[in-house]
């Protein structure tokens, strides 16, 4: 353990920690708008008595978490942001100064901020064909869960 933090770093190691510990926090807050009936199946079909259960369990509410979206929408910002700089000479003009770098980084967190939003519109449209959400609802309650969950990216991120 001690070879660890010399090597790594105990103010990374930390960091490291302190995201890992957000990031559970945020995966055991349910979205606000799921319905009561669907909160008590999920809570009823837990097995809370087994081993996998104590070692692997991250919660009931995981998947309807403000977390649920994760890092996936940075990440394929970043994707998209990669190759967008082997496709583009000017990019690659961009890249090579240190405030072009910064703009490709806010570039890209803006581009996952707009995926995240795309992700959380497709979570309502998936958890409403689910009874999850409402089948009747209206565009600001769609919306208020959309932020909710880009929000939640965006945190992480």
């Amino acid at each position: 353990m001690v070879r660890l933090v010399e090597l790594a770093g105990w103010r990374r190691l930390a960091i490291t920690g302190l995201c890992l510990a957000t990031w559970r926090l945020l995966m055991q807050i349910p979205v606000l708008g799921l319905s009561p009936q669907y909160l008590a199946n999920r809570l009823d079909a837990i097995n809370d008595n087994g081993l996998l259960y104590a070692v692997g369990s991250s919660g009931p509410f995981t998947s309807d978490s403000i977390g649920a979206l994760g890092l996936s929408p940075y990440i394929n910002a970043v994707i998209v942001m990669s190759l967008l700089h082997v496709v583009s000479r000017r990019v690659q003009k961009i890249e090579n100064s240190r405030e072009g770098r910064r703009q490709l980084q806010v570039g890209t967190r803006a581009l996952a901020a707009a995926v995240a939003l795309g992700s959380a519109y497709g979570w309502t449209v998936l958890m409403q064909s689910a009874s999850a959400l409402p089948s009747h609802m209206d565009w600001f309650l769609r919306l208020a869960i959309c932020l909710q969950l880009a929000g939640g990216t965006m945190f992480l991120i």
